[in-house]
């Protein structure tokens, strides 16, 4: 859920990494490990980590249609609270 680093090195590499290897990168390693984060949060025994402040930070890499793969599991995730 501590992002920043990885965000930033993402940023550096987007330049440097044809724009395919980019993505199939974002969709093979980050979106899968945000979907781990995402099934291991307990809204319930977790008030204090909503989602929202470790996911959003990730607009910034994630090319379109960004977040929206995980918005199903978030509200699941929310309607179960």
């Amino acid at each position: 859920r501590e992002a920043a680093s990885a965000i930033t090195l993402l940023k550096a590499w987007r330049p440097l990494l044809p724009g395919t290897l980019f993505g199939e990168l974002l969709q093979l390693q980050v979106l899968p490990r945000l979907q781990e984060q995402l099934s291991s949060w307990q809204p319930r025994s977790e008030p204090h980590s909503m989602p929202h402040e470790w996911l959003l930070p990730w607009l910034d890499v994630l090319a379109p249609p960004g977040l929206e793969p995980l918005f199903p599991q978030i509200r699941h995730k929310l309607g179960t609270a």
